[in-house]
């Protein structure tokens, strides 16, 4: 019985307690002032739109023509280019690596944080080095069609993200044979949790 009690008492402790105090969650959790450069954090509300996506690259390599190249690789099912964007040493590179963002189309965290990393590889000093050592091809935006629409599900109802083996959806299909075409020694698909 003393157990019992012992343990709601417990319970009972950690249920009072874990509501974090103002003062706790601003030390453990602080906000960060910190400029994200893409256009999602340009306006008050909503994601990077594909339009927006496109205008923010083709931005970029105007500004930086020597550094990136953008290969569009394929089309979605409603016909949108998937673009691939390459930047680095692509000639006597240490690692190939690629990144896709945006394979779920209700995950924009991926293709917003691939946007910050292509941003912050050309204009960051401390990291632009990176670049001498690294062959690095980034898919921004995968499932184009349900990203568009924030749905997991590619145009035609189907979970892109089960389709890495049989290859039945358009955008796999091109995705794949870009990815094998550059032949990374790492890929990172980049997804985020909902709960």
């Amino acid at each position: 019985m003393r157990c019992k009690f012992s343990i709601l008492f417990f319970l009972f402790f950690i249920s009072v307690n874990s509501q974090d105090s103002k003062k706790i969650t601003e030390i453990f959790f602080y906000d960060f002032d910190i400029e994200i450069p893409t256009p999602a954090f340009d306006k008050k509300k909503g994601f990077t739109k594909y339009d927006e996506m496109i205008a923010f690259l083709d931005n970029i390599k105007a500004n930086f023509p020597e550094k990136i190249s953008i290969k569009y690789i394929g089309k979605s099912q409603k016909g949108k280019e998937i673009p691939m964007v390459f930047l680095g040493n692509q000639k006597s590179p240490l690692i190939k690596t690629c990144f896709m963002g945006g394979l779920h189309g209700n995950e924009p965290a991926g293709t917003e944080g691939m946007l910050l990393l292509i941003n912050n590889l050309l204009k960051v000093d401390s990291i632009a080095k990176i670049l001498d050592k690294v062959n690095l091809a980034i898919i921004p935006m995968a499932n184009i069609d349900g990203y568009e629409k924030q749905s997991r599900y590619a145009n035609n109802g189907q979970d892109l993200n089960r389709d890495h083996t049989k290859l039945t959806n358009p955008e796999m299909i091109a995705i794949k044979k870009a990815i094998n075409n550059f032949s990374p020694d790492l890929m990172v698909d980049f997804h985020e949790y909902k709960p």
